[in-house]
């Protein structure tokens, strides 16, 4: 269960980075903190 989780939140993570890479200017540890949260970007 864990582990499924933790891969599910790394796939986001990588997703959300290549998402915002022309949007926005946040490093990625940013994208980490907000991982649960992919449509709250300001």
């Amino acid at each position: 269960m864990l582990l499924l989780f933790l891969s599910l939140s790394l796939a986001l993570t990588i997703f959300q980075s290549q998402l915002l890479l022309g949007g926005t200017r946040r490093p990625v540890i940013n994208n980490v903190l907000y991982v649960g949260y992919p449509c709250h970007f300001p």
